[in-house]
C-alpha cells in the first residue's frame, strides 16, 4: 500500500487519525502507525510523499477541499481530511 492510500485509509477511521494526531509527533511515529495498517512504502518514499500531500493541501482552499472530500456539509469529513493533513505535515518534517 502506498502512502496515499495508507493515509486514506487512516482518513476512513476517525479514531485512530485523532489518535495518531494527538500521539505522533516525529516522522517515524507516523511512519509506524501507517505500516501497521498496510503500509509497505520505505521511510524515504513515505516523507517525499508526505512532503507533496502537506505542500498541496496547505495550497488549497475551502471550495478545493470540498472537492476533494465530496463538498457538502459533511464536516466529520472535512474535520478528518484536515486530521489527515495535520497528520502529513507532522510526518513530512
Amino acid at each position: 500500500m502506498t502512502t496515499l492510500e495508507a493515509f486514506t485509509k487512516l482518513n476512513a477511521d476517525a479514531a485512530l487519525a485523532e489518535k495518531t494526531k494527538a500521539e505522533c509527533k516525529t516522522p517515524e511515529q507516523v511512519f509506524e502507525v501507517l505500516k501497521s495498517i498496510g503500509l509497505t512504502d520505505d521511510f524515504e518514499t513515505f516523507k517525499k510523499a508526505s512532503a507533496e500531500f502537506n505542500e498541496s493541501v496547505t495550497k488549497m482552499n475551502d471550495a478545493d477541499v470540498d472537492a476533494v472530500v465530496g463538498g457538502g456539509s459533511n464536516t466529520i469529513t472535512t474535520v478528518t481530511t484536515t486530521t489527515t493533513a495535520s497528520i502529513a505535515a507532522a510526518a513530512a518534517i
